[in-house]
């Protein structure tokens, strides 16, 4: 279409659209429309019924859309515009094939249209689902529309007029509001509240079921008011009345919240209630509405009870102690301090709520105690620590304290509770007791300085093996010199030990006749008793070390490994009766070795009975034997399910003087004899453990 044709066109479609006088955005769209392409044809031969009814949809000012024809041409107007939104069917819709203007749900209106343009009724439909493309999507949207036919000049419906509104924000409003009401009768239901609904002009009640069932009432949907009130007991029915009044008041805003106890008439017993509600005024500010909820708060009413009686007695039985006692509220200010805590501060109860701790404690020890109670606090704990407090007579005193969390039955927070002793006197012995710590570290260093020169001795022995005569007899000059320092180390200080023994035996008999002044010498002695007896133990494994070393070059023989073993359990046969232990062994062919006898005997009399020393207390002992051979050596294993060790501990398993559990009495020179005798024969010894479920030594008898 050349430009004159196409000025040609509009200009006959303004002359021929005269029946739509309003200016809008459709009135354009219907002038620059180009109708001649479309089934209908220009306008000016439009039938006299399709230009009346438009006028009537362009002129309206409520959402209307023609679909008019066998091919159902759409037309709507400005008021259903906004309904298509941006990017959608606007404008290229108008006048296209209603199944191309809404090809998305033409399946489900076409047969709708077109039982209303065959001759049907018309149709109402409210909030139905039609999905819309607009905005570039295809949207979920619920209308609210009818289907009315259009007569044609021959008298039979000639198209169908669709009226509609879109209803979707009031159908997400409905779903809201029952989504809510369903909630909150979850919620209800949930707490187990008793709902009432009273009319102050009737004084008739209603309630749900369970307001009904607490009250006796009958399944009316009303019931009198009087009625109700009579269930409650007599006592607090006048106090019930006066609240309710006072509620209906405007002056009071409505609000209504009180406890009281309800008697079952049915059962006759009762039930002590929370109410809460409110009344509802109207514009003359007369109550028109009152209503609220019910709880049950017996059980809560009995804890409480129950909870002031045990404060109490809690109460009268820290006054009457000899020690700090207190309590916390949850945010770390006081709740209670006993009488014992006044006198020990010198101070009046008031003053000492007034002041609180802080002023009272060390200035060295205020910032931890600070930290280390809001922390437990915060993290529900108990904490320990030990502080400072001044004393009435001025004198800062070593405190004890301890305090650990209370809960009430509902596992709220009820706060903290906790106690204070005086441990001064014990903290004058732990500087005694550190003197002697002090020399008995003194020597442990002498000893572990002559362990680094045995170390470094072995260290140079393996570093020089492709001179071994010369070697050799350096080793054998250092072995005699570390044996005899041993030697004289162990039996020069044996006689002073001994001397100091003595002594404490004597010590100990003059104090069991003149009394023990004061406990904490006693404790004093008994550590330094202790202490004599462990330095006795390191001398004996010293004497240990050095006869072993002397006997490490024992003739080596063919030896039935077998028979060992048959020895060695037969000296353990006690300790394993008494230990209820079970020892599997899976040596069957195991092959003769090449090792000293009284040395292989030691070795697993030593596994074997540590298997029985370090045995779990929960379960039964139960140790295997088995070997297996590989390349350079053949492997014995000595399994247990004993108390085990942490894999990063391994090292010190096999060290001088190193023990993992302090439970059992030993030297700590066993495991480290067992690996010196395995090594000079050329084998080596490894350990598996976990914690909780044993440990496996595996012994390397080289080929």
């Amino acid at each position: 279409m050349n430009n004159h044709t196409g000025t040609n066109y509009i200009d006959t479609q303004l002359k021929s659209i005269g029946f739509i006088t309003h200016k809008s955005e459709m009135s354009e769209l219907l002038h620059t429309h180009d109708w001649s392409v479309a089934s209908l044809g220009p306008i000016d031969t439009w039938p006299q019924s399709l230009r009346t009814i438009l006028s009537v949809i362009i002129h309206s000012k409520f959402p209307m859309l023609l679909y008019w024809g066998p091919d159902y041409v759409c037309f709507y107007n400005e008021a259903f515009r906004p309904s298509l939104a941006t990017d959608g069917k606007h404008p290229g819709s108008l006048g296209k094939r209603g199944s191309e203007f809404w090809p998305e749900v033409w399946h489900k209106i076409e047969p709708l249209i077109a039982r209303v343009k065959g001759g049907g009724e018309a149709t109402w439909s409210e909030d139905q689902m039609i999905p819309i493309y607009r905005n570039g999507v295809i949207e979920t949207v619920y209308w609210t529309y009818s289907f009315s036919p259009v007569h044609d000049e021959s008298g039979t419906p000639g198209g169908v007029l669709v009226t509609c509104i879109e209803s979707s924000q009031n159908v997400l409003t409905q779903e809201q509001l029952e989504e809510k009401t369903d909630e909150l009768s979850f919620a209800i239901e949930a707490t187990e509240l008793a709902t009432w609904d009273i009319n102050p002009f009737t004084n008739k009640i209603k309630g749900n079921e369970r307001l009904k069932k607490w009250f006796g009432l009958g399944a009316n949907q009303e019931v009198n008011l009087e009625a109700a009130l009579d269930v409650i007991l007599e006592s607090d029915r006048q106090r019930v009345i006066e609240a309710m009044q006072n509620a209906y008041e405007y002056s009071s805003g409505g609000l209504f919240d009180i406890e009281y106890t309800i008697i079952d008439p049915f059962t006759e017993q009762g039930r002590h209630v929370k109410a809460k509600g409110r009344a509802w005024f109207n514009a003359s500010k007369v109550a028109y509405r009152f209503n609220g909820t019910l709880q049950d708060i017996t059980s809560e009413d009995i804890i409480r009870r129950l909870l002031q009686e045990s404060e109490h007695r809690f109460r009268v039985m820290a006054d009457a102690a000899p020690n700090i006692i207190w309590a916390l509220h949850p945010d770390g200010t006081i709740k209670y301090v006993n009488n014992f805590t006044l006198k020990f501060l010198g101070l009046s109860l008031e003053k000492f709520m007034a002041d609180n701790w802080v002023p009272y404690i060390h200035p060295e020890d205020l910032e931890l105690t600070l930290n280390k109670i809001g922390n437990a606090i915060l993290k529900r704990e108990i904490y320990r620590i030990e502080q400072r407090l001044l004393r009435h007579d001025g004198e800062y005193r070593w405190l004890l304290t301890q305090g650990a969390p209370s809960y009430y039955s509902n596992g709220d927070l009820y706060g903290y509770v906790g106690s204070s002793i005086d441990i001064t006197e014990s903290k004058h012995a732990e500087q005694t007791l550190q003197l002697y710590s002090e020399e008995l570290t003194a020597i442990n260093d002498d000893l572990a300085a002559a362990n680094e020169d045995l170390s470094a001795a072995n260290m140079d022995i393996s570093t020089s093996r492709n001179d071994l005569e010369k070697s050799n007899s350096i080793l054998t000059r250092v072995n005699a010199d570390l044996d005899n320092f041993i030697y004289t180390a162990s039996h020069d200080l044996k006689s002073p030990i001994n001397n100091i023994e003595g002594l404490m035996k004597m010590l100990t008999r003059k104090m069991d006749k003149n009394g023990w002044q004061d406990a904490s010498v006693e404790e004093i002695v008994n550590m330094i008793d202790s202490s004599i007896i462990r330095f006795k133990r390191t001398l004996e494994g010293l004497t240990e070390i050095s006869r072993v070393e002397k006997q490490m070059e024992e003739t080596k023989e063919v030896i039935d490994f077998a028979n060992i073993i048959a020895d060695v359990l037969l000296d353990l046969r006690i300790p394993i009766e008494e230990a209820e232990a079970t020892v599997e062994q899976h040596l069957a062919g195991f092959p003769h070795v090449i090792f000293s006898e009284k040395n292989l005997k030691s070795i697993f009399y030593n596994l074997i009975s540590n298997a029985i020393k370090y045995r779990d207390p929960v379960r039964r002992p139960l140790i295997h034997l088995s070997y297996k051979p590989e390349t350079e050596y053949l492997v014995v294993s000595v399994k247990d399910n004993g108390l085990g060790f942490n894999t990063i501990d391994t090292h010190k398993v096999f060290g001088m003087f190193q023990r993992l559990h302090s439970h059992v009495e030993g030297t700590g020179v066993g495991l480290y004899i067992v690996k010196k005798m395995i090594e000079d024969a050329g084998g080596k010894i490894t350990v598996d453990s976990k914690v909780g479920e044993g440990s496996v030594f595996y012994v390397h008898f080289k080929i």
